[in-house]
């Protein structure tokens, strides 16, 4: 009797620890996907804008100018919650300026379009989410 316990707990305690390593598997997966779906989502962007090779170089030079401002006023913990929201925000003001100066009407048209479409699936999900 004392055998086929401990051998049924040695089971129990074997299975749990495959399920955990299971689980951990899953989430890092989960994460490298999600890195690779977002460029995947970048690069979607910008092949549908047919942009010249200077554009690409110009938007992906503000692209990381504004990746580093944005890291700058996370990192800044002197800053409040509301001023690191104002600051953000003038910084994607910047950058939809500089897009307005690079693309052309038309490019810039379908941009916001894209944009758009961007937004409404993510208040979509945010919905599904609440529900």
């Amino acid at each position: 009797m004392k055998k086929s316990i401990v051998f049924l707990i040695s089971i129990l305690v074997c299975s749990l620890t495959l399920l955990a390593q299971e689980k951990r598997d899953t989430i890092h997966s989960v994460t490298r996907n999600s890195v690779v779906t977002a460029k995947e989502k970048r690069n979607a962007i910008m092949d549908s804008l047919d942009l010249t090779k200077d554009q690409e170089k110009k938007i992906k030079a503000i692209n990381k100018e504004i990746r580093a401002g944005i890291k700058e006023i996370r990192d800044n913990t002197q800053l409040s919650k509301e001023d690191r929201k104002t600051k953000a925000r003038g910084l994607i003001l910047m950058h939809q300026k500089e897009l307005s100066k690079i693309l052309s009407p038309e490019q810039l048209a379908r941009y916001k379009q894209l944009q758009k479409q961007r937004k409404d699936k993510a208040d979509g999900l945010m919905m599904d989410e609440d529900n």
